[in-house]
């Protein structure tokens, strides 16, 4: 018996090119597109195993490799040549294949993305442990530089701290090549430290897409602002974005409306970045220097 799996279902048949048994798929594009991408990452489907039960292995033949561990190997066997299975003769169109096609291709490419989202994350927390790390030595130096040591015994420690600071280095140049091709509307308007900052806090982008301004902006203040949900107090008015020179930099009276500027744009931003792919980063950037202007001479 030979086991077939094309597009539309799975299928036994015989020497005589007959069909024992079939399983067709749902006759639908989007999960069509999931059997498609199964199929493509060398997955055996639960459907091929339901087909075949209760028939020995070495009464199965088939063509793909994937398939090797329920059946013999035999992608030449003259059967895969003779046997015609049209997709019309059980109601399926090529529109549907079409369509599961282009959908297969962008799960994929939702699923790389991702991949880079988190690439970025590990990055940027390998870095806070680098610069952490670095901090508490570079204390622990000057520590012990206030007493009279060797030198043979010191320099060793202080090849370590300058290792860790060339890694730093080179880890954020390695960060902004990244996030500057994964968002760069975002990058644009805050920077790409900032930013890989945001997708780490929030989890991935497509997470920070779908925020809203007002959360963007406490990004990174999240204690303090359950602080002050459960004791009262003051409303915390930015979280990381703070790091960015257009606020810390401001007047103190007006961070709090330039926090919430930049929060609306990046909100805009991080959804071109995610979804439509645009550069809107001259436009957003033109906005934001014609309201600071309006909120400094409020």
């Amino acid at each position: 018996m030979y086991l077939i799996t094309k597009w539309f279902g799975i299928f036994l048949i015989d020497k005589k090119n007959n069909i024992l048994k079939k399983h067709l798929f749902l006759n639908n594009y989007l999960e069509i597109a999931k059997i498609l991408i199964k199929i493509e990452n060398n997955e055996i489907l639960p459907e091929e195993i339901d087909i075949i039960r209760g028939i020995k292995e070495n009464q199965i033949t088939v063509n793909e490799k994937r398939l090797r561990k329920i059946g013999n190997y035999k992608p030449d066997d003259l059967i895969f040549k003779k046997i015609i299975l049209n997709f019309k003769s059980f109601n399926f169109t090529f529109d549907i294949f079409l369509k599961a096609s282009l959908k297969s291709v962008e799960y994929k490419l939702e699923k790389e993305l991702k991949l880079k989202d988190y690439q970025v994350i590990q990055m940027i927390k390998s870095l806070d442990n680098l610069i952490q790390v670095s901090n508490l030595l570079s204390e622990r130096l000057d520590n012990w530089l206030m007493i009279h040591t060797p030198k043979y015994k010191i320099e060793p420690f202080k090849k370590i701290i300058n290792n860790i600071k060339k890694e730093i280095i080179r880890l954020e140049n390695q960060i902004k090549i990244d996030v500057n091709k994964l968002a760069p509307n975002c990058c644009k308007i805050i920077g790409p430290i900032i930013t890989a900052r945001l997708i780490s806090l929030s989890g991935n982008m497509e997470n920070l897409s779908k925020m809203p301004a007002s959360t963007i902006q406490i990004l990174g203040a999240e204690n303090a602002f359950f602080r002050f949900k459960k004791e009262g107090g003051k409303n915390p008015k930015h979280g990381i974005i703070y790091q960015n020179k257009i606020i810390n930099q401001s007047p103190k009276k007006y961070r709090g409306k330039i926090s919430r500027l930049i929060a609306t744009k990046l909100s805009i931003a991080i959804n071109a970045d995610f979804y439509t792919k645009r550069d809107i980063s001259n436009m957003l950037i033109n906005d934001i220097k014609i309201r600071l202007k309006e909120i400094q001479n409020l």
